[in-house]
Parts: C-alpha cells; structure tokens; sequence
C-alpha cells in the first residue's frame, strides 16, 4: 500500500477545468489549490493506494471527489420544501394578534422587488439591503441582517422574522440530486453565494463545500473506509517501504508478548512512551521493565524517552512516569524525560534497528485490560530507519 498527499489530486487540469467551468480567472483557481485539497480529503477517505495513477486518472479522480462534495453541500443548502411565511398585522385586542400566512423571502436570494412587498420596507431600504449583501456576501442569520443593514432595527427584524429565510436557494438546489455533472452542480451552487463576479463566486462556492464536508463527513468516506477504486491518489513510491512481516498485538497479549521480543534483542532498543505505569512487582508493567533491565545488563544499548507534563498539562506524565524512571535509572538504564514544549504522545519501540513495535498501547494496565488497544509488531529496517532518525531528534532535545 502506498500513501500519498492529496494535494496530488489538484493538477493543473483540474484547475483548468474548474476555472473554464466557472468562468472565473485561472489564477483565482490556482489560489484555492490548497483548500481544494483539503475539500478531498474530506471526501475521499484514507490516503491510501495499490498502485501509482497516471496525471489524467488523478484529475478524473479529483473532479469525482469534487463532485460529490458539491452534491452534498447542495443538499444541505437546499430547502425542500419552504413553509409558509407569517406576517403579524394589528389585532382586535392587545392579547390577539393577527397573523397572515405568506410564502417565505428568501434574504440571500430576492430582489429589490421582493423586498418591496414586506411591510415597512421602503425602496431605499430594499436597495441598501441587496447592496450591502452584494458588497459583504449572504446574510447568516436574521441577526446578522439586522447589525448589518441600517435601517432595519431590532423592532422591524422581529416583525420581518416570521417571513424570511436565510437558507439556499430552493430553485437553485431542488433538483440537485437530477444535476448530470461536477460543471452544473458547482454553478448551482455559484448562484447561491450572490457575488459580484465569478471569481468571487468560484471562492465562495469552495469555502462553503470545505466548510460543509468538513463538519460533517460525507457518507462515502464518513467511517474512514478505503475506497476500492484501484488509482485511487498518487503517492512518491520512494517514501513506501516493505515489510517481513506484521504481528497483531491485541490488549493484554501486547504486555505478555513484548518480554520475548525485547529478550531476543542483541544490539539497541529505543523506547518512546507517553505514560509508563509501575513499578509495583504486581502491575503488569513491571514485565516489561525488567525485560529492558535484563536487555541492558547483557549488553544491549537501552534508551528510554518519556513524555513530561507542560504547566498546564493535565495529563500528570511526570508524575506517573517516575516511578518507572527512578527504576530503570537505579538500574543503569539511559532514561530521559522530552521537552514539556510539546505533548510526547507517541508509543513506540524500535529493536535491533529492525522491528518497530507501533500502536496506542501505554505501558499502563488500562491498555492491557480496560481499553480497546492495538499496535503492530513491523519487521523492516527502512521503516525503522525512518522511525529512529525521529527518535534521535527527540532524544537529543531531552533531558
């Protein structure tokens, strides 16, 4: 399996493409490449393949993932069916009020016109109104209609709030779903932003897709799944690296297997860990640090980084990794604690500079028996390679 970047999905034909199709300046495409990427990422799942696509497979792909962002973003935009309106008027008494039922304006969509036929909105007001949401974009809410438009106040947006509606465009998204192509679907969605210009528009159109995928996930990739399209994004195959073999080191089988592993080494192990746990004799860490005290006593060269608590750190990494400092350090292990700058969040260990021992188990008994943790056992010297320049850089900066 390779990985790649997603950025690799925005070629310079797509951004061709989305710049003919929206009739917005190149350059105001290139501008977005980076938020383009980002939207696909949203959209595409884990950033993994089989095999390297070609330039045209990966503008294919990208326009596809482009496409159904836009689809999604359009139906959440999309009003599917608009309740009427309520206008309240002059009632017989001052507990009666009566109500005349409308169809709703939609703020971000209605003309000078249409505002004209609210009451109490004059020609001057309806014109400041589509003028400043030209000038400043949609109106959000019936809040930010009110700070943003001189002239209405709070007394008319109350009486103005039963009748308007800050949501897309009905027209324009109702038959989304029936739209045949990514080229339609992002003018539909262009229609909404009301800008002045394409480009304007294009950048509105992408902001509001980000923002959309981004805070909710798109079904297709909602669990995180890969997707079987076999040219499914582009990676450097000089940066994959192969394996011997992988173990799978399941809760409690991680404490009582990384012993053997750990005797079985001849020459270095570098340990990388959050929280270590012990070293009472009866917590199952304890295993596991004799196994690096009999590993240091035989010769091999063992390092230990441990992760130390910032000032407001809450997660008492200095305190609950001493114990097990104080023990591997009377023993003659090299122990040092990282920078507390930064959370040292990893778990790992690195063996004979040829195994990695990778995943989300703490050396705490909640990762033996309570949590559902694994990590992978990966046998390959490039891997570890790449793994231990990490670690040195760590080690060199601890204390």
């Amino acid at each position: 399996m390779l990985h790649f970047e997603w950025s690799a999905f925005v070629t310079p034909d797509m951004l061709r493409q989305l710049a003919a199709a929206s009739g917005a300046p190149l350059a105001t495409a290139q501008a977005l490449a980076l938020r383009l990427a980002r939207l696909l990422e949203h959209v595409g799942g884990l950033p993994y393949i089989d095999e390297e696509p070609s330039p045209e497979a990966r503008t294919a792909q990208g326009l596809g993932w482009l496409d159904e962002a836009l689809g999604h973003t359009l139906a959440e935009s999309g009003v599917r069916r608009a309740p009427p309106g309520l206008l309240p008027g002059p009632g017989n008494s001052r507990c009666a009020q009566l109500l005349t039922a409308r169809p709703l304006l939609h703020a971000n969509l209605a003309d000078v016109d249409g505002w004209r036929t609210l009451p109490g909105v004059t020609v001057a007001l309806a014109q400041a109104i589509v003028a400043e949401r030209d000038r400043r974009g949609r109106f959000a809410s019936l809040d930010d209609f009110e700070k943003r438009v001189d002239g209405i106040g709070s007394v008319r947006a109350a009486a103005l709030a039963g009748v308007l509606s800050f949501l897309g465009n009905p027209a324009a998204v109702a038959g989304a779903g029936a739209l045949t192509d990514w080229t339609s679907r992002l003018q539909a969605l262009m229609r909404l932003q009301h800008a002045a210009t394409p480009a304007q528009a294009l950048v509105g159109a992408v902001n509001q897709t980000l923002a959309s995928v981004a805070t909710q996930a798109h079904p297709a990739s909602r669990d995180g799944l890969l997707r079987s399209t076999p040219a499914a994004a582009l990676m450097n195959p000089a940066s994959a690296v192969r394996a011997a073999w992988v173990g799978e080191l399941w809760g409690k089988h991680y404490w009582q297997a990384l012993p053997v592993l750990m005797d079985n080494a001849t020459q270095h192990i570098d340990v990388c860990m959050f929280h270590v746990a012990a070293p009472s004799e009866t917590h199952p860490t304890y295993a596991l640090l004799q196994g690096l005290v009999r590993a240091h006593q035989r010769g091999t060269v063992v390092r230990v980084l441990l992760d130390r608590d910032g000032k407001s750190d809450p997660y008492l990494s200095t305190l609950i990794n001493s114990a097990a400092r104080r023990f591997l350090t009377a023993a003659g292990v090299a122990c040092r604690s990282d920078s507390s700058s930064r959370l040292l969040h990893s778990k790992y260990l690195l063996i004979d500079r040829q195994l990695v021992v990778m995943g989300s188990h703490n050396w705490s008994a909640g990762s033996y028996g309570r949590f559902d943790d694994l990590t992978l056992a990966v046998h390959s010297e490039p891997l570890a390679s790449q793994v231990l320049v990490r670690f040195d850089a760590l080690w060199a900066s601890a204390s």
